[in-house]
């Protein structure tokens, strides 16, 4: 191969690298939703209530009228 071919073949990878960085970036950005979408869950069929730092089962079934029970089976929490 010449020189120019190497050169290209290299502008080439680069472009590939980058592209490959960006579709990297895009997929750690949909992680970081899913994660903050994970955190949320659903209590009966119209509620959503969003886990913050410093809740407990207890105090997210008092914030709801219901029972850690209730939200252990709906979440199916078996070890907790």
């Amino acid at each position: 191969m010449a020189l120019g071919q190497f050169k290209d073949r290299i502008a080439e990878l680069e472009t590939e690298l980058i592209s490959g960085q960006r579709r990297f970036e895009e997929i750690s950005k949909l992680k970081g939703n899913i994660e903050n979408l994970t955190k949320s869950f659903r209590l009966g069929e119209n509620k959503i209530y969003k886990v913050r730092a410093g809740d407990s089962l207890e105090k997210i079934a008092k914030f709801n009228k219901t029972t850690v029970e209730k939200i252990k089976k709906l979440m199916k929490l078996s070890k907790i």
